[in-house]
């Protein structure tokens, strides 16, 4: 699921249809005002707004949000994903 094999940096930086993630799509996807396929966008978003440290930038509820989703164990500290953790997690 990935496109970060050969990638230096640990987070996301794909979109399911090669797009290259940017701040501003990154976070039109997580917030819902840019459109996305789906879940594995949504989440590839959040892994590139981790990685990147936007969050601290952006209102808490991004900050909250990235902190749940390490909680979950679906991406680490630095946004890199743990796709079985997060297969489990949407299949529950």
């Amino acid at each position: 699921m990935s496109d970060n094999i050969n990638n230096e940096v640990p987070y996301e930086t794909k979109f399911e249809d090669g797009t290259e993630i940017t701040d501003y799509l990154a976070v039109g996807v997580a917030e819902g005002f840019e459109s996305s396929d789906g879940k594995t966008d949504s989440i590839k978003a959040w892994s590139y707004i981790c990685g990147k440290g936007l969050w601290k930038g952006l209102q808490g509820w991004f900050g909250r949000q990235v902190n749940e989703f390490i909680t979950l164990g679906i991406f680490d500290q630095n946004g890199q994903m743990d796709w079985d953790v997060y297969d489990d997690f949407i299949n529950q």
